[in-house]
């Protein structure tokens, strides 16, 4: 127990709740960033049911695909996360506050995007 009277691991979950709520709020109150969850959320769907039908048919070409939108998917996590850090407060060392992580994650997703390629080849 601590100090509130209840069990930490309740008290974890319900940190951990008011996050995925307090990212969602963050995340829905932009139009850009609103957007983006929108077609992050379809282009999911649509993954799910090319790999579904992929594999009843047999069809490498549509279980490729799929993995091709996986990719697209994970690029847009990462810019909805970029998305939310990005909200954060100014503090001590960060005087923009976390404005940058929008660039940065513009970067990693570069990056990701030349290393998968090399791959490819």
């Amino acid at each position: 127990m601590n100090g509130t009277g209840l069990d930490e691991d309740e008290d974890n979950t319900s940190l951990e709740d008011n996050t995925l709520i307090d990212f969602i709020r963050v995340i829905w109150k932009k139009k850009y960033t609103r957007r983006i969850a929108l077609f992050f959320i379809a282009n999911l769907g649509f993954m799910f049911v090319e790999v579904l039908y992929g594999y009843l048919t047999n069809s490498l070409g549509l279980i490729s695909d799929a993995i091709h939108m996986a990719f697209d998917c994970l690029a847009l996590l990462v810019g909805l996360i970029a998305a939310y850090l990005a909200q954060g407060e100014e503090k001590e060392g960060y005087s923009y506050g976390m404005s940058r992580v929008e660039v940065l994650s513009g970067f990693f997703n570069g990056v990701f995007l030349i290393f998968i390629a090399f791959k490819v080849l």
